[in-house]
């Protein structure tokens, strides 16, 4: 099958002039990492190394221009192959330079450059699919071929975020808020007692209005105590469902299988979407199938499909009904369907009315109603101020949006997608209202759309995308037409998976031991077993995330009624935070109302009205179990790795040569409630070094002091082996004093942190 010469031909002059453009600005990006790396005194090794690896990106991207370019301007003009490839190399080698290169070079900057690196990456991309347009443009195997590919995607995202999630689960990562209370829900749906959770005190619907969530309640009986299981994967299941319903969407209004097929993988890539498919559960994501379906029934004019999938799609979750207002006002200004688009509108708006102003404060209870206006307080006490303050004093709200944080959020969004949003002018207004209302937040998680909270973005954002392709595509024909489609397929799906690479909690970030059952895991598995099921329990988040199946449970400290207390001393996944929770427990123990009947491996299972006479002993073992991994959560350099040696088998390593010396870890802020002495046991083991060469140094050290209490040099002397050795500091502390406990990093030697103890 021959190129389109016209179309190969058209398309070099564009690729050269971007890629060149790419090539300057990439230059001079090099130039400044390299200036500041030698003003940070960064080893010559280390620059060596970065440059090596820009000389190799180049390399290799040289012969994948040359290769295809070269091909192309042969098969198009008949000319030789190696006139081709030496013209090439002329003119568009000095564009070889950071294409690639960006990668590397990046992986240390804010993420507004990553953002640029992915913006180039995409173009390049795009152009490079548009050179293939003529050729593989009309192939009904290729059209066959993409949506094999886009089956395989939606079927992979489904196994793979489900079972990722799962494994989150099961390594006591999940939450009480939100897993724990979903479970306990749908579990006490399933048993006949309605949305009542004890998490609340009252019904789940006066929390938030999810009558949708009884759908789920079938999986409950057919899987017999896996309901978590069954809710990770019907969570990944809908989200991946969604991309295939975006697919009719995109099929129907861009009239390209290939473009449409890209588009919906695009959607299964992006980061956002797995950080909060990865979170625990959110009944949001009953609603994502069907508000890309009203969209599509408002488009084809079928207004009874689309009055049934939108009413659908707001029993999922009250937020819902801002995607329904939004759709009424695309029908108005997008598509002149003003009738159509103000019943829409005044019919979402009143739902809204009745959903948060009668029936949430009605399930809540006499609880006070919604629970959500606390996040907005800075507009006003009611939602009555809270619009008097936006409409006459709307700098406040503009100071609240206009932040760096919520600027890097909207490049996360619009960057893969090369701002097309943007490009459907009045369909922006399909997610501008839900983007508005959780930028308005003051809550950061929502705030950013972390977590969860870009459940309800995501769909109307790419509907509005792909109103965006079809009028960018619009009056394009023929070879035009094929050379546009082809440009955007390459440009989203190349911009989707640079994206996730550098965004997703799958991707470049990564964090192998929160998916990972380790040892620790293993022993919560097995003091699980002696929790009896159906006592009313207050347990601690990450094990009332497995232990809500119950009629009565509580989130500790809440501990009113619970008969049982479980806790978990030795996670950092613990609530209140580090400075109070230690003291809450002692508190606990000292009171006498509760009995410690387990205390192994810093998990402690108490009984009210039990003997107390293993609480004194539990009191004063807490500091001891402070598990290893804690400085994960506040690691400074280096990367964390699996490691057979470690006591759970991850370990944080800093590489000579390759990680900067410094701060190799640092944190927690640990205070002790009590005045005296303590040790904190650092556990490493280091490579290869001279004898008297300072590989690491360890030290306590007080921040609002300043002040270094004590500290170590590690030499190569001190470490007699490869295998892991245990140093000390001992140390005296003030009352609630909060200390970091650090290692430096001297790169002399290779070094691995286990874990960091205090007793």
């Amino acid at each position: 099958m021959k190129t389109d010469p016209t179309t190969a031909m058209r398309s070099l002059p564009t690729l050269q002039a971007v890629t060149v453009v790419a090539a300057g600005g990439t230059t001079a990006l090099f130039i400044w990492r390299m200036h500041n790396a030698l003003g940070l005194g960064v080893p010559a090794n280390v620059l060596a190394w970065r440059f090596g690896v820009l000389l190799l990106c180049v390399f290799l991207f040289l012969l994948d221009w040359l290769g295809v370019l070269g091909i192309l301007r042969a098969r198009a003009t008949g000319r030789p192959l190696p006139a081709l490839l030496a013209e090439g190399a002329v003119t568009f080698y000095p564009a070889l330079l950071l294409g690639v290169a960006y990668l590397p070079l990046l992986r240390e900057h804010s993420m507004f450059l990553e953002m640029l690196s992915v913006l180039v990456a995409a173009t390049v991309a795009g152009l490079h699919a548009k050179l293939w347009a003529g050729a593989l443009a009309g192939s009904r195997f290729v059209r066959r071929a993409t949506l094999a590919i886009l089956a395989a995607s939606v079927t992979g995202y489904a196994l793979v975020l489900g079972l990722a999630s799962w494994q989150r689960h099961l390594a006591f990562m999940s939450n009480a808020l939100d897993m724990g209370m979903m479970d306990q829900v749908l579990w006490n749906l399933a048993h006949g007692r309605g949305f009542y959770t004890s998490y609340k005190g009252f019904s789940f619907l006066g929390d938030h209005f999810s009558p949708a969530l009884a759908a789920l309640v079938p999986i409950y009986w057919l899987t017999g105590g896996r309901g978590v299981l069954a809710l990770v994967l019907a969570q990944s299941t809908l989200i991946a469902l969604s991309a295939g319903t975006l697919l009719l969407v995109a099929r129907s209004e861009l009239r390209s299988t290939v473009l449409a097929v890209a588009v919906a993988i695009s959607f299964l890539l992006q980061p956002l979407l797995h950080e909060a498919n990865l979170f625990d559960f959110h009944p949001d994501v009953l609603a994502l199938p069907f508000m890309i379906l009203a969209f599509y029934f408002l488009r084809r004019r079928q207004n009874r499909a689309l009055v049934t999938t939108l009413f659908v799609a707001l029993l999922a979750k009250e937020d819902v009904a801002l995607f329904g207002f939004a759709l009424g006002l695309y029908a108005i200004f997008g598509l002149r369907r003003r009738r159509m688009g103000a019943a829409i509108v005044a019919g979402n708006l009143i739902w809204l009315g009745v959903v948060v102003g009668i029936l949430i404060p009605h399930f809540s209870d006499g609880h006070g109603g919604y629970v959500l206006w606390w996040r907005y307080g800075y507009l006003g006490r009611t939602p009555q101020e809270m619009l008097g303050t936006l409409l006459t004093h709307p700098q406040v709200a503009i100071r609240q949006v206009l932040t760096a944080s919520r600027a890097e959020t909207l490049g996360l969004l619009l960057v893969p997608l090369g701002g097309l949003p943007l490009l459907g002018g009045s369909a922006a207004l399909l997610f501008l209202p839900a983007l508005l209302v959780n930028f308005l937040s003051q809550y950061p998680p929502q705030a950013t759309l972390h977590m969860h909270y870009t459940l309800l973005v995501y769909p109307p954002l790419y509907l509005a995308a792909i109103v965006g392709l079809r009028r960018w595509l619009a009056g394009r024909s023929g070879p035009a037409l094929r050379r546009h489609q082809f440009f955007w397929a390459g440009f989203v799906l190349v911009g989707g998976v640079a994206m996730g690479y550098y965004a997703s909690p799958l991707g470049r970030w990564r964090q192998p031991e929160l998916f990972t059952v380790d040892r620790h895991a293993r022993a919560a598995q097995e003091f699980l077993q002696h929790v009896p099921p159906d006592v009313a329990l207050a347990a601690q988040s990450n094990l009332a995330a497995h232990l809500s199946e119950r009629p009565q449970i509580r989130l500790f400290p809440d501990t009113e009624g619970a008969a049982f207390v479980a806790l978990d001393t030795a996670t950092y996944n613990r609530y209140p935070a580090d400075d109070k929770y230690l003291q809450t427990v002692a508190a606990l123990l000292q009171a006498g109302a509760y009995g410690v009947i387990w205390d192994q491996d810093g998990f402690l299972l108490l009984q009210r009205g039990a003997s107390t006479a293993g609480n004194a002993v539990a009191n004063s073992r807490l500091y001891e179990f402070q598990e290893g991994f804690l400085y994960r959560r506040t690691w400074w350099g280096g990367k964390i790795v699996a490691d057979p040696k470690a006591t759970d088998g991850w370990a944080l390593l800093a590489q000579r040569g390759k990680h900067v010396r410094g701060l190799m870890s640092r944190g927690p802020y640990q205070q002790f409630p009590q005045p005296g002495s303590h040790h904190a046991d650092f556990r490493l083991r280091a490579g290869p070094a001279a004898a008297d060469q300072v590989i690491a140094t360890l030290d306590v050290y007080d921040p609002q002091a300043d002040q270094v209490i004590v500290s170590r040099d590690l030499r190569g002397a001190d470490f007699l082996t490869n295998d892991y050795q245990v140093f000390e500091l001992s140390f005296s502390n003030a009352p609630d004093q909060p200390l970091e406990f650090r290692v430096f990093f001297a790169d002399q030697a290779d070094v691995w942190l286990d874990s960091i103890t205090f007793r």
